[in-house]
């Protein structure tokens, strides 16, 4: 469900079978653009949008509902065409998963992917991709506010350990990330009707 825990943070993605997207590392944003278009208008897919992860690293979500089967046809057909080297390393990690993941929230020193283009239509698959981004974006940063708090509160139960000696502060804001992360969970088991956790 989640990628990893990395300094007590979850790394949180988009998960699911019916909509196309792209990894695309180490290349401009006019070439990002120009495999989102070309990829777009050949396999018909409505609309896109491209959202920048990092420094010469974007994201692509298309807007047409698809299979699986046509998924990955897709997405191989770019990998052949763009002869990117990351981009087939990201595919071939999707069908070993069977189900195609885009990250949402931040990792690391990198910020959650932001939005820089949008083209075509926007309402079918990028809105459900979008639902849900804000819904992380809503659910993380209820996490970040609510941790200082639990600390607080929970010091007294988490500063001694069985030995008699005092554990790490780090243990302290641990605990309070897996039960934020425990309640985001839970959330979405309710609310979510489409998409998942990485």
């Amino acid at each position: 469900m989640t990628e990893r825990l990395s300094r007590g943070r979850p790394v949180v993605g988009y998960t699911d079978t019916q909509t196309v997207k792209l990894d695309l590392d180490n290349v401009p944003f006019k070439t990002a653009k120009h495999w989102a278009q070309r990829v777009m208008k050949r396999f018909n897919l409505g609309g896109f949008i491209i959202l920048k992860s990092s420094e010469r690293h974007y994201h692509v979500v298309f807007d047409r509902t698809v299979s699986w089967a046509e998924n990955m046809s897709i997405v191989a057909s770019a990998c052949l065409e763009s002869e990117s080297e990351p981009l087939l390393k990201w595919f071939l990690l999707q069908c070993r998963k069977k189900s195609s993941t885009l990250r949402v929230s931040p990792k690391g020193r990198k910020p959650s992917p932001r939005i820089v283009c949008r083209h075509g239509k926007q309402n079918n698959r990028i809105l459900n991709y979008l639902r849900y981004r804000r819904r992380i974006k809503d659910l993380l940063r209820k996490m970040r506010t609510r941790a200082p708090l639990n600390s607080v509160n929970n010091r007294s139960q988490m500063n001694v350990g069985a030995n008699g000696k005092s554990n790490s502060g780090l243990q302290v804001r641990f605990f309070n990330q897996c039960r934020c992360l425990y309640s985001l969970l839970h959330c979405f088991q309710k609310r979510m009707p489409a998409g998942g956790l990485l």
